[in-house]
């Protein structure tokens, strides 16, 4: 059975999962896909971060090296975001 610590580095690891999961709400909302890498090790056309795509064409939009953060997939399509009338 598992066991739930209060430790620092689970706390980091828990944060990073939810602003990546927070990444990936935002550019569904905008109309986008985030996906993340699964290449665990860097290369030149592979950086092992996230990567927009539109889904209408399957096209990558940004990160086409997959070199965008979680912060970074937030803040592109908080730029791109409708505006509501």
């Amino acid at each position: 059975m598992p066991t739930i610590t209060n430790d620092v580095g689970t706390c980091m690891a828990d944060t990073a999962l939810a602003l990546e999961s927070r990444a990936r709400r935002v550019a569904q909302k905008c109309g986008y896909v985030a996906r993340k890498s699964r290449l665990r090790r860097d290369s030149v056309d592979n950086r092992g971060g996230f990567m927009i795509i539109d889904p209408r064409y399957n096209v990558p939009v940004a990160g086409l090296h997959y070199e965008l953060t979680a912060q970074d997939v937030i803040e592109w399509c908080e730029q791109r975001a409708p505006v509501a009338p």
